[in-house]
């Protein structure tokens, strides 16, 4: 078979095709970027952040700000506003900048740990929803660095809300997940507790009125709230998280709550693999 030489007319040819198909590729890229960032932003309905509690004095508290213009914030202790729930206004040109700018730093990229903590130390963790799904990070530990980026900029937007106290939030019910230990940790603990997890609080005779929050590292949860009835579910998906995490379902045995004026009641929930 006859070789061509690659100064020859049939090779040149061939070049210039190649050349061409990658600028053409390349201008598709790009083009394809904005339009990728514009469509995750727009699928993006709440972001919600987090700092967890630890042995000492840093803060607890969370923040969640949504698409149509709620915000709340809940200080634990020695946030940004004295104990207690707290709602605000966002506007829907600040929302949408966050949620572009989530999509910017490759959140959705990120593995649902970032960094190896323990129990004692506080987590920053970034919770995003929307029709993509949802994406739950944890930032920890000896890797927290990587997450400051996210802890300026999305606790900063708090600095311009006015809060005023949510009256009706004097309740609260605060509880803990736990979930069978896997064979190899039995001789540890027959049960782990579930961290970084979604829990839901669904009032009874408000469907409308639903509260969320998100385990800490020891599987805790905590919600101010008005006086009523809950059902409180544990939602274990985490698009952010390995697929080794996704491996197993569970469910939960029914916890409804009720919870009187100013009262404060502990919930312990246990989740059952499914068989």
């Amino acid at each position: 078979m006859k070789q061509l030489s690659c100064f020859s007319p049939a090779m040149v040819a061939v070049q210039r095709t190649l050349l061409f198909l990658c600028v053409l590729a390349g201008a598709s890229v790009g083009h394809a970027a904005p339009r990728r960032i514009a469509e995750q932003r727009d699928a993006v309905t709440q972001i919600s952040v987090q700092r967890t509690w630890c042995y000492g004095s840093c803060p607890i508290d969370s923040l969640t700000l949504k698409a149509d213009g709620n915000a709340s914030y809940v200080s634990v202790r020695n946030g940004f506003q004295p104990n207690g729930r707290y709602v605000g206004h966002i506007t829907p040109e600040k929302f949408q900048a966050l949620a572009s700018w989530l999509t910017e730093q490759n959140f959705f990229g990120l593995r649902s740990e970032i960094g190896r903590g323990n129990i004692d130390s506080s987590d920053f963790i970034v919770s995003v929803q929307g029709t993509y799904g949802r994406f739950i990070v944890a930032f920890r530990g000896n890797e927290f660095h990587i997450g400051q980026k996210f802890k300026d900029t999305l606790l900063a937007t708090s600095t311009g809300i006015a809060w005023k106290k949510d009256a009706v939030a004097q309740s609260e019910i605060k509880g803990s997940v736990y979930q069978p230990s896997p064979p190899e940790r039995k001789a540890i603990s027959d049960m782990l507790p579930t961290r970084f997890t979604q829990v839901v609080a669904s009032n009874l005779e408000l469907p409308s009125a639903n509260y969320s929050t998100i385990t800490d590292q020891a599987g805790q949860f905590q919600f101010f709230l008005p006086p009523g009835r809950y059902n409180i579910r544990v939602n274990e998906r985490n698009d952010a998280a390995p697929l080794s995490w996704m491996n197993t379902s569970f469910r939960q045995d029914a916890s409804i709550v009720s919870v009187k004026e100013g009262a404060s009641l502990f919930q312990k929930i246990t989740l059952r693999p499914l068989r």
